[in-house]
C-alpha cells in the first residue's frame, strides 16, 4: 500500500529536526559527503529533485551551484522546502509535469523504495533528463542488518513507514536503471548505527560494503 501525502506532511516538522539532534548531524554530514563524492565533479546545471521532501538534501546541490526544482506529492514537505528558497512543484513521480530533456540532472534520495511503480518513475526521470545527464540516487539496502530489524519491528507498529518499504540490492537497482535507459557508473554505501557513522566506498558488490544502510549511486542517461 502506498503511503498517503498526509503521512509525509505530518512528518515534515520532525524530519529536519531529527537531523539537528543526537546522531542526526553526523548522519546528515556523512550522507551529504557521499552525495558530494558522486556529484562533486559534475558540471552544475538544472536539477530535478524527485521526492525532495523538505529540501534538506537539495541544499547539498545548491551549494555546488545547481539550479534546483523540487518535486514532491506532500504539501507539508513542499512547504518546508519552499521556506528554504527552493522552487517547488506538487506532483507525482510517475507523471512528471515537465518537457522531455528539460533537466541536466536528477536526484532521488530514499524515494524509490516507497513507490509502488519505481520503474515508471525512473522512466519518467529518464524522459526529462538530457542524454548523458546524471541521476544521483539513494535507496535502503536489503542486506543491512539494521534495515532488516526495522522492517521486522514495523510489523508491530501500524504508523511506521518501514511497513511499506521495499529494500534494494545493488543488482536490483542496476537492473531497474538499465530498464529506464540509465547506466550505473559508480556506487557507494553509507553505514551507520546509533553510535557509529561512516561511509565506505566500493566497486561491484563484494566486501563489507554490501552491508551499508544506504546504497548511493550515480547513473548516466543513455542516448
Amino acid at each position: 500500500m502506498r503511503l498517503k501525502p498526509s503521512f509525509w506532511s505530518r512528518m515534515a516538522e520532525a524530519y529536519d529536526e531529527w537531523f539537528r539532534r543526537g546522531e542526526g548531524p553526523t548522519v546528515y554530514r556523512e550522507e551529504a559527503s557521499a552525495i558530494l563524492r558522486l556529484a562533486g565533479k559534475l558540471k552544475p546545471g538544472r536539477l530535478l529533485d524527485v521526492g525532495c521532501g523538505t529540501g534538506i538534501f537539495s541544499e547539498v546541490f545548491r551549494r555546488m551551484g545547481w539550479e534546483i526544482v523540487g518535486l514532491d506529492y506532500s504539501p507539508g514537505m513542499l512547504s518546508k522546502a519552499k521556506e528554504k528558497g527552493f522552487t517547488v512543484i506538487l506532483a507525482d513521480a510517475g507523471r512528471l509535469p515537465f518537457k522531455t530533456e528539460s533537466f541536466d540532472g536528477a536526484f532521488m534520495f530514499t524515494v524509490l523504495e516507497f513507490l509502488q511503480k519505481p520503474l515508471t518513475a525512473l522512466r519518467e526521470v529518464s524522459r526529462v533528463v538530457k542524454p548523458h545527464g546524471s541521476l544521483i540516487l539513494g535507496v535502503h539496502n536489503l542486506w543491512n542488518p539494521w534495515n532488516l530489524y526495522r522492517k521486522f519491528r514495523a510489523l508491530f507498529k501500524a504508523s511506521s513507514a518501514y511497513r511499506h518499504i521495499e529494500y534494494y540490492t545493488l543488482g536490483r537497482l542496476k537492473g531497474l536503471l538499465r530498464e529506464a535507459s540509465f547506466t550505473l557508473e559508480e556506487a557507494s554505501t553509507v553505514l551507520f548505527h546509533p553510535k557509529t557513522v561512516r561511509v565506505e566506498r566500493f566497486l561491484g558488490v563484494s566486501g563489507f560494503g554490501r552491508f551499508g544502510v544506504l546504497l548511493i549511486a550515480r547513473a548516466v542517461r543513455e542516448d
